[in-house]
């Protein structure tokens, strides 16, 4: 179960950047301190059954990763339309409606900060999101003038998985330039 843990855990962080509460180990640990690869609650209940009893051994394969990684992933993806679609309605918007580029960009940013304290976030943090979702229209749709509800949710997933990618790049990045100012005469060692 460890290594299937640490192995879907990778791969939400390098196909998305995502840390998915509950794969990632809390205490150092990738042995799951409950059941269901330590997703416990945020599973539905027949799921977090089966995958109980797929991984109450390690007599699993890699197809069976597979399956769970993409259930894991349809569920994250669900629960980013139910809340772009709560983002419409805070913002009095119609789902069956079109708008502007603008219009997309501004519902997108929206979505991914609702719910956070903006004061928690410095305004470059706050900048980087709204350039997310901006660059993403332009990866998603470059050439769309008006977006539909399902386009606006294809543009604020790659925008989702963009931010993902800064979060994780920037701590990473920090700390390989800290060791590298640590390395004693190219030797590959620090002290």
């Amino acid at each position: 179960a460890p290594a299937a843990r640490y192995t879907i855990h990778r791969y939400f962080i390098q196909r998305h950047g995502w840390q998915v509460k509950g794969l990632s180990p809390g205490g150092g640990s990738w042995w799951p301190s409950t059941g269901a690869l330590g997703m416990g609650d945020r599973l539905p209940a027949r799921l977090r059954d089966l995958f109980e009893e797929t991984f109450s051994s390690d007599n699993f394969g890699l197809s069976d990763l597979a399956v769970i990684a993409a259930t894991i992933e349809a569920l994250i993806h669900a629960e980013a339309t139910a809340r772009l679609r709560a983002t419409y309605e805070s913002l009095g918007k119609d789902v069956r409606a079109v708008m502007t580029k603008q219009e997309a960009a501004d519902t997108i940013y929206s979505c991914m900060t609702t719910g956070f304290n903006a004061s928690q976030f410095s305004p470059s943090q706050l900048e980087s999101t709204r350039r997310a979702a901006v660059e993403a229209q332009e990866t998603v749709a470059p050439d769309l003038t008006m977006f539909q509800f399902a386009d606006v949710a294809r543009v604020l997933e790659v925008a989702i998985q963009e931010i993902g990618h800064r979060v994780d790049e920037g701590p990473c990045q920090a700390m390989a330039d800290r060791l590298v100012d640590m390395e004693e005469n190219s030797s590959g060692r620090v002290r």
